[in-house]
């Protein structure tokens, strides 16, 4: 395991209003961070990745970053809203140097909050019908 001041991620992230953001595009714009650590937080490297249908539209969201440790349990959290309102989602945080591009599917706080943006907005959207 890599320490908290110098494990590198992956990191790509979309819009943060809920707007799709695949996986082939965050590929695309990935690049390598140097994860930073406050307070002496143990730091992973995160990724999500969800998939639901919107009516007829595929919304799909793909996120990728360093994040507190702490923080993984959140990111499932909102994964298991994915799934409840009919989705996929995966999720995954790793310690190892730029472990986090290897499928299968799956921040700080940008991919904390896409994550939970996303899974309101569609859980939102299916109990009102839209």
């Amino acid at each position: 395991m890599s320490t908290a001041n110098s494990l590198k991620c992956y990191s790509c992230k979309g819009p943060d209003d809920g707007r799709p953001y695949p996986q082939s595009i965050c590929e695309n714009e990935e690049t390598e961070v140097t994860c930073t650590s406050k307070n002496n937080t143990v730091m992973a490297c995160g990724k999500y990745h969800h998939e639901i249908m919107s009516g007829v539209l595929l919304h799909e969201v793909e996120a990728r970053d360093c994040i507190p440790e702490k923080d993984c349990y959140w990111i499932g959290m909102s994964c298991r809203a994915i799934i409840l309102a009919g989705g996929e989602c995966e999720h995954s945080c790793c310690y190892e140097d730029l472990c986090n591009n290897v499928s299968p599917l799956t921040s700080d706080k940008l991919l904390i909050a896409g994550a939970y943006v996303c899974a309101i907005v569609y859980v939102y959207q299916l109990t009102k019908g839209y």
